[in-house]
């Protein structure tokens, strides 16, 4: 519960949140053992239900998921587009071209950490990949 209260959620909305974190974390009735119990896989799956239990409008994604197993990450991925569909805003930072032209409709580019330039995401696609060569 005090996991709840880091990301936001007053006490009395994190103790109604423990049902939705138990049921998306598989966790059930392990949420009530100390952490130091826990294996890092449980872990992640804890913290991952906990930061994204609240609905927002503003999204701040650094890179996608891609840890756990299969069939964690396939979870963990239908979740955060979930998110992404209920958000207003969606700033998504990645090296991977291919998410970002998935999940984005403009781009920049920063290097060092000033913003180049502005354009489509194809366009910085290309120039990332001729400042990478």
């Amino acid at each position: 519960m005090l996991h709840g209260v880091f990301v936001g959620l007053s006490i009395d909305e994190a103790r109604r949140q423990i049902p939705e974190i138990a049921e998306w974390s598989e966790l059930g009735d392990y949420l009530a053992l100390p952490l130091r119990t826990y294996s890092s896989g449980m872990m992640l799956r804890r913290a991952f239900a906990v930061s994204t239990v609240r609905h927002r409008d503003i999204l701040l994604l650094d890179e996608l998921i891609g840890v756990g197993d299969m069939n964690l990450a396939a979870k963990a991925r239908q979740r955060i587009e979930d998110m992404m569909d209920r958000a207003s805003i969606l700033a998504l930072a990645s090296h991977d071209t291919s998410i970002l032209r998935q999940y984005c409709n403009r781009a920049i580019l920063l290097r060092q950490g000033s913003i180049v330039p502005e354009d489509s995401v194809d366009d910085i696609a290309r120039e990332y990949s001729n400042q990478s060569a």
